[in-house]
């Protein structure tokens, strides 16, 4: 069991037991603000607390925009746990403000949106007969070959094929994660993405699904728990709970430089100086360690250049009707139409529009330098009218959008390709040794596709180390369990 240095739990002067410690986070995202949240409810009296973030608005990727009397989220970040203990956390924050939404989220593919997750009886109806004799051929061979000759599994392309057989890998996974991830991305990309967001579904998971048995699987998460006025209320609520305890959260906070001190460090920023005897960070580690002064050493500056992003483009669209389409997302396949997700807020919640009205949010996944990040606002906001009404909304005329608007965002997406393993372990190495009273969370922090209740569970975590003493909790277990993250169970 490791245990906090004695200078960090005594505070910077060890003689002086009274003195408050001094808690610094970095990053207003939900991790961050959980963090802080769980350390002023249980220990406010004997800790100061400050969140510093750079944007001028909080919650990071789970943020609730408003824009000419719209609310919109730029992506669909809901609320689904298997945790109870983070159920009764969530219930107690959000209290009368959650309300359920019945999840409709399939895949477009081959001109027809398939079913997500998988159900073997609507395949069947909408597939080529050709290739459903594919899909099931090559998984069964795949079965059989993993007996007779197993292979090692190294890329994303292995471990699909691996686990779905080649034709349903081809057709439904790979046109996706290359538009997602890049050209190639299948084979440049690691298998531990495939294993932590797919754990054990397979094509078995999905029949047994579709069949209705199978031990105490009883479905694929068919709905979900949402906030009625988006989901920044998650973060507004946490806000307001850790200003009420006496915290402090600093937006367009630009930090400078970290300064390692005898018993602890001094955050150098825009707004000042900002001692820390515990700090716990958010914010994405390749940029954290290039803050670190002294200087971190040449091969962890250097390991920080193999870790790499996916950034995005969300276009969102204002729309002068009361529904557009059913869905409450889309997983789009074909490359031809560049964004792969859209949602429509309206299928969330109704409460987010003008009576009447609806918006649609676009994503469009991109790495620095591609065509994607040099394209313009415009060209971009024409471009998604026109393939929405095209594929998905033919209804609909480009005049019923009333203005689109452009968000970016930096760092989406940490990017597991095939060299990112052993950089990061470096990384994290060169950290715990050398600063012993910093924690790392969320999913940029610890560089991991964590979602949105493992973030809040790698803040509440922290905190709970910081509140007894002692590094009791590992946060990098969070996410880390076995089972499909889908899988809901009696």
């Amino acid at each position: 069991m490791a245990r906090l240095p004695s200078e960090f739990i005594q505070g910077k002067e060890k003689m002086n037991k009274t003195k408050k410690q001094k808690v610094v986070i970095l990053g207003a995202g939900l991790s961050g603000l959980a963090c802080a949240d769980e350390i002023l409810r249980k220990g406010k009296n004997k800790l100061e607390m400050v969140i510093l973030e750079k944007n001028p608005f909080i919650g990071g990727l789970a943020t609730t925009f408003k824009k000419d009397g719209f609310l919109f989220d730029l992506a669909p970040h809901r609320w689904f746990t298997k945790n109870d203990e983070l159920n009764e956390w969530m219930d107690e924050l959000m209290s009368k403000e959650m309300i359920w939404v019945e999840k409709n989220t399939p895949m477009y593919q081959f001109g027809k949106f398939y079913k997500y997750p998988f159900e073997i009886s609507d395949i069947v109806k909408k597939i080529d007969p050709l290739k459903m004799i594919a899909m099931l051929g090559t998984y069964g061979w795949t079965r059989i070959a993993n007996k007779l000759f197993p292979r090692k599994i190294v890329n994303m392309k292995d471990a699909y094929i691996n686990r779905f057989g080649y034709a349903l890998y081809k057709w439904f996974n790979e046109e996706f994660n290359e538009k997602l991830w890049g050209k190639g991305g299948c084979e440049t990309m690691s298998a531990d993405f495939v294993q932590q967001r797919t754990r054990d579904l397979s094509v078995t998971t999905i029949i047994r699904n579709t069949l209705g048995f199978g031990g105490k699987v009883v479905s694929l998460t068919p709905h979900f728990h949402f906030p009625k006025l988006g989901i920044g209320r998650i973060a507004q609520n946490l806000a307001a709970r850790i200003q009420k305890n006496g915290g402090k959260i600093k937006n367009e906070v630009v930090i400078n430089k970290i300064k390692k001190t005898k018993f602890g460090c001094n955050v150098i920023t825009n707004q000042g100086d900002f001692g820390a005897d515990l700090l716990v960070s958010s914010i994405p580690i390749d940029e954290l360690v290039k803050m670190i002064e002294p200087k971190a050493p040449q091969k962890i500056l250097q390991a920080t250049e193999k870790l790499n992003y996916i950034h995005q483009k969300i276009v969102v669209l204002l729309a002068n009707k009361p529904r557009l389409t059913h869905f409450t997302w889309v997983y789009v396949h074909p490359p031809k139409i560049k964004f792969f997700r859209f949602l429509e807020t309206n299928n969330w919640s109704p409460a987010m529009s003008p009576k009447g009205k609806t918006s649609l949010a676009f994503e469009y996944p991109y790495q620095k330098g591609d065509d994607l990040e040099k394209i313009s606002d415009k060209g971009l906001i024409d471009l998604t009218i026109s393939d929405f009404i095209k594929y998905f909304s033919p209804q609909t005329k480009k005049a019923d959008i009333i203005k689109g608007y452009v968000f970016k965002v930096n760092k989406a997406y940490p990017k597991y390709d095939l060299q990112y393993r052993e950089p990061l372990g470096e990384i994290k190495k060169f950290l715990k040794e050398n600063f012993p009273n910093l924690q790392l969370i969320g999913r940029n922090g610890m560089f991991r596709y964590n979602n949105m209740d493992h973030a809040v569970y790698t803040g509440l975590l922290a905190a709970r180390n910081i509140l007894v003493g002692k590094m009791i909790y590992n946060i990098e277990n969070v996410n880390e369990e076995a089972k499909y993250l889908e899988e809901k169970e009696l």
